[in-house]
């Protein structure tokens, strides 16, 4: 794993950064004490995109995912990973 990006005086993941997992995956948004905080854009080993809202590594609030096609695949309101409140029709 690595990250590129702030800290704050602590040492801690505290700003604009990218996060980069051994897998592949990679997060490139907000943090805030060591920990994905704000906006930001999940690119997945599988090719999806999830842009949006992420909190203590996870999908939570307005999110969009995308297929590795570039075709939208979900787009609404998500708890820990899951849209939960669709705002497709």
């Amino acid at each position: 794993m690595r990250y590129e990006g702030e800290f704050d005086g602590k040492g801690l993941m505290n700003g604009y950064g990218v996060y980069y997992w051994s897998t592949g995956e990679k997060f490139y948004g907000t943090f805030a004490n060591n920990s994905t905080n704000g906006p930001g854009v999940r690119d997945l080993t599988n090719g999806h995109r999830w842009e949006g809202e992420e909190v203590s590594w996870h999908h939570t609030g307005f999110n969009v995912l995308w297929d590795s096609n570039g075709k939208l695949m979900g787009a609404g309101i998500a708890t820990n990973d899951v849209i939960t409140t669709s705002l497709l029709r």
